[in-house]
């Protein structure tokens, strides 16, 4: 049992040391010189040839120099840093130091030091058709925001639903009115609702399985945001239909489930 812990203790030490390195080591044919401070072994990946690597670099006194700014590995113009990205993965905090006259201009943040010392993190790396896929995504993002404004402005006039029924970011138009108090923050509502999107497809109900959604007001991560401001206007027993434009519901990503798409405009009929 003994020998077991000795063992374990030296297999720690070793693991250690090995990760988390205190001394510095030199970078092959450069003078670069750099210590390795944390990494993700999960996403590991090293660059190749022609890949994008998304890196902030940091001064030593923790001043930011370059943020997420992207570099392709092996390109000329950053001949002088590619010789350090050979060593390092995503994921990779590292600190280097290297020679002042080495460096372009825009990074040289002493000019009374020979040798600069750097914080770099290594955010992402990318294929380059990785990189155009994301581009292409970027895009059509944008796209899909243009897009759902007019969506929405052509449904609302389609349905003759104008300002008169905006209120805190939202449309919200009374269907039957409540007979009842409205809910106050902490109380815990019961209501049934139907959710589909502009163009008439359903979504979600709670009308299928004849249980009520149960949520206590104000707790987080319950409900959207469009769908709590809603409840706060409705007082019990009253039914309404309401008109959430993304930003109140689930944005530019869209929800987990990936059944609401980015930039969606959802609506709700509840009671």
């Amino acid at each position: 049992m003994k020998n077991q812990f000795i063992f374990a203790i030296i297999f720690i030490s070793l693991w250690y040391s090995c990760v988390y390195k205190t001394e510095y080591t030199s970078v092959p044919h450069s003078k670069i010189q750099y210590k390795l401070l944390a990494f993700d072994s999960e996403n590991a990946r090293k660059p190749q040839k022609g890949d994008f690597i998304y890196l902030s670099l940091y001064s030593n006194n923790q001043k930011p120099l370059v943020t997420h700014k992207i570099w392709v590995f092996e390109q000329k113009k950053n001949k002088w840093i590619n010789p350090l990205l050979k060593k390092v993965q995503q994921g990779d905090s590292i600190e280097f130091k290297i020679p002042r006259q080495q460096l372009p201009d825009s990074l040289k943040y002493s000019q009374s030091d020979s040798v600069l010392n750097f914080f770099m993190k290594i955010h992402k790396i990318q294929s380059p058709y990785e990189f155009q896929k994301e581009l292409e995504y970027q895009q059509w993002l944008k796209d899909r925001e243009l897009s759902e404004q007019v969506d929405l402005l052509n449904y609302l006039k389609a349905n003759n639903i104008d300002y008169r029924y905006f209120t805190e970011g939202i449309y919200l138009i009374p269907l039957k009115k409540g007979n009842g108090k409205k809910a106050q923050k902490g109380n815990t509502v019961y209501l049934h609702y139907k959710g589909y999107f502009l163009d008439g497809k359903e979504f979600d109900s709670t009308y299928k399985d004849g249980e009520p959604l149960e949520y206590r007001i104000g707790d987080p991560d319950q409900v959207i945001k469009g769908f709590e401001i809603a409840v706060a206007h409705l007082s019990e027993h009253a039914k309404a239909k309401i008109i959430i434009p993304s930003h109140l519901a689930f944005g530019a990503k869209g929800s987990s489930t990936g059944v609401i798409k980015p930039y969606t405009t959802l609506i709700y009929e509840l009671e």
